[in-house]
């Protein structure tokens, strides 16, 4: 019961934490992570290295507490909740949870008496990590103040930059510093406070100091002697990554790529499959070195190195071979649905989680003159962009992006979104997707890319055991080790078949056109009995194969979705009611959007048609959208009551309905329909297949060969 009381506070504290807690502390927090820290770190470090000149000396102090958690004071607890606004009942509720706790010792097997601690958190409790860092906020509280009345000068990282006098990790703390005597007393006053009311103890032979080349010796000499058993130098890693970086990037990393390799000799690797084996690249090898690239570049070489070593594992199987590399890494990056097998390139996914770190600090970069505001570009009476002075003054297609961005009617604030989730979210999937498709398109991609796609998307799909799937996979690659293959690798001399003694051995020859194949496809219940394929790729042969076996399924299928769909009409609403259809056009060529919309009453007559054409980059949905806001406009200019808007697009309707959705892109057009929806109680939205919207169709259609607006009533 007292685990799942605690369970249940830490997550309610849990929320709270980041209203309570300094910036300065990252551990436990949610929103924070172990990285800004990290960086923080690493730029005011290397600040204080490259400082060569200068009167002020700087100093870095890492502090190492012994036995952080076992020594946490429970009175020091319940005062520092009580300093930080919680209620007497919680408090009261938390330090049962922390009291009740009991020990038993085992000694030889025997178990001993049980006794209750009196002090310290128990490591492993959900609320022992919140509370720790409650009790740390303490000593981020007193540096804090100490910096605001000027008795401790933090560094900052650039000129005129915020200075930095802490950073804290959990129990993890570093204090930036001017280096002085009077300034080391002061840190020592504060720390001594911090021990005496916590309980906590600062392991002096542990924590390290490290000063600028800037400091005098005589200043670091005088430190030195009042620190005591602290020793003075580099610290060599802080939260596990190097504060220091040499000259040679790749000797400070190489550490990185000899946990790998031992990883790859360990012996139990030699045993596994190559499903095994991909299992163990993607989820351990490959994860190697994910915390590091989060902050530094690797070299080149390095990551090449790696990429090799991971390759030579694959292919071989053995730790002590390289094998035949059937296939360049490259290939093998891609997306599964694109012929690859989903391994990372070390390289194009360290430059993924560096755009993570960019995308995270980068804010919108105004590219207009200096006198000029983007407020310029719009029509604020109308909430819609000014498209010939847009047009003006950029290219076609910027300027049907920037008109494709929706404005909110209510003010609300801009903010940055992610273009390739659909949540707006950044992800370092998929912006490593992006490095390699950019890479790809560089060098052209295939016209039928879409169809194979489909094709790999079958393979994957498949209910068979995985080396099964990388088999099928292997052969439609063209990779197996046939004859044909060997031969072409100058390790065989004779490609022909041994088996018929007849043709070449290719892979379309083992599998599909070879005697002993053709008897296994022919058996009964195959479902390709009498089937004639003279293909000579197994590709294609495979892809005739899928079709083959699905168009019985496809045929009992079609007829009646086809009926189903051929016979929606347009349905005329009840008596007094106005029905009003939208739809939507894309020219991706001219990028133009056109929209159509009819309003007709409850025996069919129209009552007003429209149809217009403007600027548009963006996604179907979208267009939609712009086509279901234009006709609510329409219908409040022409005040008709009583209105059923209905459209073609599924999506939109959904999306505008469903108010606990989150669409990123599309929530701000969302946001703007709902609002106006919300006025009318008499309006409703309602959903028709293609079928029945054929009038906004083709006036949609048709407002993509003119330019003008036009409305008949």
């Amino acid at each position: 019961m007292r685990e799942l009381i605690a369970k249940v506070l830490a997550n309610r504290l849990k929320h709270v934490l980041p209203n309570i807690i300094s910036s300065l502390q990252s551990a436990f927090v949610p929103g924070r992570s172990i990285i800004d820290n990290v960086m923080v770190a690493y730029e005011i470090l290397h600040t204080m290295k490259a400082r060569q000149k200068g009167r002020e000396g700087s100093m870095a102090l890492r502090l190492d507490m012994s036995k952080a958690y076992d020594r946490i004071e429970w009175t020091f607890l319940r005062s520092i909740m009580k300093r930080l606004g919680f209620c007497d009942r919680w408090i009261q509720l938390i330090m049962i949870c922390v009291e009740s706790v009991r020990y038993l010792v085992v000694v030889n097997g025997k178990v001993g008496d049980t006794f209750m601690p009196t002090i310290g958190l128990r490591q492993g409790d959900p609320l022992s990590s919140y509370l720790f860092i409650l009790c740390a906020e303490g000593l981020s509280s007193i540096l804090s103040k100490a910096a605001a009345n000027g008795r401790v000068k933090g560094v900052a990282a650039a000129t005129g930059g915020t200075q930095i006098n802490h950073l804290l990790f959990a129990d993890d703390c570093v204090i930036f510093s001017k280096a002085s005597k009077e300034v080391w007393l002061a840190i020592h006053d504060l720390l001594l406070l911090y021990e005496v009311s916590s309980g906590q103890k600062l392991n002096r032979e542990k924590t390290t100091i490290l000063f600028s080349p800037n400091t005098s010796e005589l200043v670091q000499e005088e430190i030195i002697y009042e620190a005591g058993e602290i020793v003075c130098g580099d610290y060599g890693k802080y939260l596990g990554l190097p504060t220091m970086i040499g000259r040679s990037k790749y000797e400070t990393f190489r550490s990185i790529k000899e946990r790998v390799w031992r990883k790859i000799r360990s012996w139990k690797n030699s045993f596994l499959s190559s499903a095994g084996r991909e299992v163990l690249i993607k989820a351990v090898l490959q994860s190697i070195p994910t915390y590091t690239m989060n902050v530094f570049r690797f070299p080149r070489k390095l990551c090449k190195d790696i990429n090799s070593m991971i390759a030579n594992f694959w292919w071989s199987g053995n730790k002590d071979s390289r094998g035949i590399h059937w296939k360049g890494w490259d290939k093998m990056g891609e997306n599964k649905k694109n012929g690859g097998m989903g391994f990372r390139d070390i390289d194009v996914f360290n430059r993924a989680m560096f755009a993570k770190q960019d995308f995270k600090v980068r804010s919108p970069i105004n590219t207009l003159p200096a006198d000029s505001k983007v407020s310029s570009l719009i029509f604020e009476d109308l909430h819609c962009w000014n498209e010939r002075l847009v047009g003006d003054m950029f290219s076609k297609e910027e300027a049907a992006q920037i008109c494709s961005i929706p404005l909110s009617w209510h003010g609300e604030e801009d903010k940055i979104l992610w273009g390739f989730t659909k949540d707006g979210r950044f992800s370092v999937r998929s912006a490593y997707h992006l490095g390699n498709d950019m890479g790809r398109s560089r060098l052209g991609e295939c016209s039928s890319r879409q169809t194979q796609q489909q094709i790999w998307e079958g393979v994957w799909s498949l209910n068979v055991p995985n080396p099964t799937k990388q088999f099928v996979w292997k052969a439609l690659k063209g990779i197996l080790p046939t004859r044909q293959n060997l031969v072409q690798r100058k390790i065989i001399e004779d490609a022909t078949c041994n088996i018929c003694h007849g043709d070449v051995e290719t892979v379309c020859h083992v599998l599909w056109s070879c005697l002993a194949a053709s008897d296994v496809w022919a058996e009964s219940g195959s479902g390709l009995q009498k089937w004639i394929c003279e293909e000579k790729d197994f590709f294609q042969v495979w892809s005739d194969m899928q079709t083959r076996l699905q168009q019985s399924k496809l045929e009992e299928m079609k007829g009646p979705m086809h009926q189903t769909r051929k016979n929606t009409k347009w349905m005329p609403p009840d008596e007094g009611i106005s029905k009003v259809n939208f739809d939507a056009a894309i020219d991706k060529t001219n990028y133009r959007l056109g929209l159509g919309i009819a309003g007709r009453n409850h025996v069919g007559e129209v009552l007003f048609s429209f149809s217009s054409s403007k600027l548009f980059s963006g996604s179907s949905d979208m267009g939609e959208a712009a086509a279901l806001w234009r006709a609510i406009e329409l219908v409040m200019e022409l005040d008709v009551r009583n209105v059923v808007f209905e459209g073609d697009a599924n999506r939109v309707i959904k999306g505008v309905t469903d108010v606990r959705g989150n669409y990123a892109w599309m929530e701000q057009m969302y946001a703007n329909i709902r609002s106006r929806l919300s006025l009318r109680h008499d309006w409703s939205m309602n959903f028709i297949h293609r079928e029945g919207n054929c009038v906004a169709h083709e006036l949609a259609k048709r407002a993509l060969r003119v330019e003008r607006e036009w409305c008949w009533i």
